[in-house]
């Protein structure tokens, strides 16, 4: 009997050390060694040399149909959805938009299917494997979804430093996500690596840490993305730098393209520094024409939106980058009162213009009549039919310019079943290959 009951003990201690050496090598796993699922895939298979655009190669207007051959426009039925959305994704079996309040789910045909809350947080849709991810800044915690909204796994960021509003956060794999550190720590654009276990597990500072002033203007987190997801991997990019990166499935940076074309803000100019007014500082900006651009890029295209001094009331302005023929051009629209069709030249429908919110695959995705129409941008059919109108006067928004008619009347056809009181429309433009 005792002799039995010594071998027992031994068995029990032999299985107990090897769980904790079996949950010790998962641990190490889901900390250092991170599993791949997100694809990683070059803009030019057969090229790994670095894309550098320093020169405008074309002079003319950035179009629709220079970079799309599909707009697609869909009328989303509001209950509780809130006017303004921040982020838009179409998966060709539904619209999802989040309105920084909930995530809603959409029928193709507008029809609300789910509503789920997350206050405060930025979401990354992974299409390819049909996951969400979204990470609550207030409550650090990551949440992830399937596409069709069902909870599988939430994850509590152990770390103070990913708790501010304002930053942005994508997945790279299934055990390490990225958040951009916000600019009141004076590193602009740096960023923390998160495990699966919610530890903070590597940290990535910009060129330029500075100390912040203690006005510092929250407006300057709003317009940067400095980490984004795209079709061919996770981009990131250091605000005011000339180099945009890939972050590969470790999480190191590799050098994508430098681009020097848009004059980028000094260091010792910027609010965070000076603390300056901040009308003088978007007045200096734009008399230098000091940029700060956000990246859209697929396998063809790099397209830049910027604004000069990251003033998100600013008229934005384009530089796109074509790898097929390498050639790049800029187009930045002027304040007039003949016509006020701002964004990318709608030459596709005659429609207004479009100027891309988010992107979702080689989709761009754009809510209402886009950032450019400020306070009217939740007021498509009224722009569509009347124009802006100032007093008496009405300044049309719309090109009335279409390669083809029949599209034209789809968009016309759109508007006559629309209720903008009480519907939301979502555009989606498919960017060439």
């Amino acid at each position: 009997m005792h002799f039995g009951k010594t071998v027992m003990e031994s068995k029990i201690k032999t299985t107990c050390s090897l769980i904790m050496t079996v949950a010790g090598i998962l641990l190490q796993s889901c900390e250092y060694y991170h599993t791949k699922q997100h694809s990683f895939v070059s803009i030019d298979d057969d090229s790994t040399e670095l894309i550098q655009i320093e020169e405008v190669t074309d002079s003319s207007i950035i179009a629709i149909t220079d970079i799309a051959d599909t707009v697609m426009y869909f009328r989303l039925n509001r209950s509780a959805q809130k006017k303004s959305i921040s982020q838009a994704y179409y998966d060709e079996n539904q619209i999802i938009v989040y309105d920084l309040d909930s995530l809603f789910f959409y029928s193709l045909d507008g029809n609300e299917k789910k509503r789920i809350s997350f206050p405060m947080a930025c979401v990354d849709y992974d299409i390819a494997n049909h996951c969400i991810y979204i990470y609550e800044f207030k409550k650090r915690k990551i949440s992830v979804l399937t596409s069709e909204g069902a909870l599988t796994n939430t994850i509590s960021v152990k770390s103070v430093e990913a708790g501010y509003y304002g930053n942005y956060f994508a997945s790279i794999n299934d055990s390490l996500y990225v958040i951009a550190s916000p600019n009141t720590t004076g590193d602009n654009g740096g960023l923390l690596f998160v495990s699966c276990t919610g530890n903070i597990v590597g940290r990535k500072k910009t060129q330029e840490v500075f100390q912040p002033s203690q006005s510092s203007y929250s407006y300057n987190m709003v317009w940067d993305i400095p980490v984004f997801r795209t079709p061919i991997g996770i981009g990131y990019y250091p605000w005011y730098e000339d180099v945009v990166y890939w972050l590969n499935d470790n999480g190191e940076t590799e050098p994508f393209f430098t681009e020097k074309v848009l004059k980028k803000v000094p260091v010792n100019h910027r609010t965070e520094v000076t603390g300056g007014e901040l009308d003088e500082y978007i007045k200096q900006c734009k008399t230098n024409m000091w940029s700060t651009p956000r990246y859209y890029i697929n396998k063809r295209f790099i397209l830049a939106q910027y604004v000069y001094g990251r003033s998100t009331t600013d008229l934005p302005g384009y530089l796109l980058y074509d790898k097929k023929n390498g050639k790049s051009r800029v187009h930045k629209d002027l304040f007039s009162f003949s016509i006020m069709h701002y964004g990318l030249y709608n030459d596709y429908d005659g429609g207004m213009a479009f100027t891309p919110m988010n992107q979702c695959g080689d989709y761009l995705m754009m809510a209402g009549a886009g950032m450019a129409q400020g306070g009217m941008s939740g007021f498509p059919k009224t722009l569509y039919n009347e124009g802006r109108k100032f007093g008496e006067n009405s300044v049309p928004v719309v090109s009335n310019v279409s390669k083809d008619k029949r599209k034209s009347k789809v968009l016309s056809d759109f508007f006559l079943s629309f209720d903008e009181d009480k519907q939301t429309m979502i555009t989606a433009l498919k960017l060439k290959q």
